[in-house]
């Protein structure tokens, strides 16, 4: 009984033991901050990928609705290069692009209005180009960031209605 008593009458802990179990948490620490790190990583190329097609398909979806009742489309003669007239029942919609690079859209009132707000882009840039080849209307939007990390590429063709 009396050996027991002594085993636990530690009244404190030493300096030795205070420093070891210092060095070993920190081992411990660096350890799953370098198994965290890569997590991080993937988690912002997988965030950043969901960015870009929420980006695409909101573009995509806007011109694609107005390409579905277009009845002509060619270039604008009048608007810079890259720009296309989407001739419809209702109106003429002219897609261009502003001095930011901005893609734009004619309201109806004819005044320009950004596609979607800069702010949304953040370090992205987008272009929109448009063919038309036997009534099939082709249009290609590509979006790649100022790092050079994203160059995303879709494609999305339709027939139109008016057109057919």
């Amino acid at each position: 009984m009396k050996q027991f008593k002594q085993v636990f009458n530690n009244k404190g802990v030493t300096l030795v033991e205070l420093i070891v179990a210092m060095v070993v948490m920190t081992v411990i620490t660096i350890s799953v901050a370098a198994v965290l790190m890569p997590l991080h990583s993937y988690y912002k190329r997988a965030n950043d990928l969901a960015e870009v097609n929420t980006i695409l398909d909101n573009i995509s979806s806007l011109i694609m609705s107005d390409v579905a009742n277009a009845s002509r489309i060619n270039p604008e003669p009048s608007a810079p290069a890259n720009a296309f007239l989407i001739v419809t029942t209702t109106r003429n919609i002219i897609y261009a692009y502003d001095d930011d690079g901005l893609i734009i859209r004619s309201s109806v009132s004819g005044a320009f209005i950004p596609v979607l707000d800069k702010g949304y882009f953040k370090n992205k840039n987008v272009t929109v180009s448009c063919t038309v080849s036997e009534g099939l209307v082709t249009i290609i939007i590509s979006l790649t960031d100022d790092d050079g990390f994203w160059n995303v590429q879709r494609s999305y063709a339709a027939r139109p209605v008016g057109m057919q």
